[in-house]
């Protein structure tokens, strides 16, 4: 497995090569967005245990957060304990990403078949939104422990256009941070929409399980191109 630090369009990340010399594998990419407070090296420790997702690219999130650790929008604490989540500047950051990744393309042309957009908790968020905004790019979209981003359906303009994703959606029954509703909600949205959908439930918290990684690797073998699932 070889780590290499990069930069695309002033953004940090981490490029991770799994050292598969499976074809199908090798052209394989899956980037991966953090949650709210963590960073790139988060979900970059979970690449020994994704080997089926070839090349692994973890994005640092834009912005800092109050109390360390960066994130991709603000979310506003508010004095009744509930929080809001800064809908404006996600679809700003959401075309960041498009424009980041499309950079990353750029630079390693035809060294892609198959480019996997995915995220936990607000960066399931992120993914979606730049899965939506930019579906030609992308093969798949992982979306772990996330929430529906608000007016999501405004920037679709033609259904067919998603019609050749695959659209991975997993979410704990547990979860304390993003309650077990917002994964059925995310389940009920794509179900409108001609995708090839998996929808996974797990009896965990806000995290992601060993039996959430083992779906997530059988779900990855099987994203290709022309392939929804």
């Amino acid at each position: 497995m070889k780590t290499e630090r990069i930069k695309v369009n002033n953004i940090d990340g981490i490029l991770i090569q799994t050292g598969s010399e499976s074809a199908s594998i090798s052209g394989r990419l899956l980037i991966l967005l953090h949650g709210y407070g963590a960073d790139m090296h988060n979900l970059a420790g979970f690449a020994p245990y994704l080997p089926e997702a070839g090349t692994i690219l973890c994005l640092q999130g834009i912005l800092a957060t109050p109390f360390g650790g960066r994130s991709w929008f603000d979310i506003h604490y508010l004095p009744d304990g509930t929080f809001q989540f800064d809908e404006q500047q996600a679809l700003v950051t959401g075309d960041i990403m498009v424009k980041t990744i499309e950079r990353f393309l750029s630079e390693r042309p035809n060294q892609f078949t198959s480019i996997i957009v995915g995220g936990i908790s607000q960066g399931a968020g992120i993914a979606m939104l730049t899965g939506i905004m930019a579906p030609q790019i992308f093969t798949g979209l992982m979306l772990l422990s996330g929430r529906c981003p608000d007016r999501i359906e405004q920037l679709i303009v033609d259904p067919q256009r998603l019609a050749h994703l695959a659209v991975f959606v997993g979410h704990g029954t547990l979860d304390p941070v993003l309650q077990i509703e917002n994964g059925r909600d995310l389940n009920l949205f794509w179900q409108r929409l001609p995708v090839g959908l998996t929808y996974r439930e797990y009896s965990m918290g806000h995290e992601i399980s060993q039996a959430e990684i083992q779906d997530m690797n059988q779900w990855l073998s099987a994203v290709n191109p022309g392939n929804t699932l």
